[in-house]
């Protein structure tokens, strides 16, 4: 199974616990809720990812360069 810590944490106890206690409908709740948002802000969603990689992409180049503006290293 997949699990990503960081969304698991954004969930509330409960939730946390009726994902894992129902696994399939949890999955079909996401999938209804993909399918309603890409029909309804499809492109709005489409241009935000591009542009959130886009800047992820510039700022790796940055940090790579060793250029001002790259986030310092952890």
């Amino acid at each position: 199974m997949i699990r990503i810590e960081a969304l698991e944490k954004t969930l509330p106890k409960e939730w946390r616990r009726t994902v894992r206690d129902h696994p399939l409908l949890a999955a079909a709740a996401g999938a209804v809720v993909g399918v309603y948002l890409g029909r309804n802000h499809g492109r709005q969603l489409l241009a935000a990812i591009v542009s959130s990689g886009l800047a992820f992409g510039a700022e790796s180049v940055r940090g790579a360069l060793g250029l001002p503006g790259a986030r310092p290293e952890r």
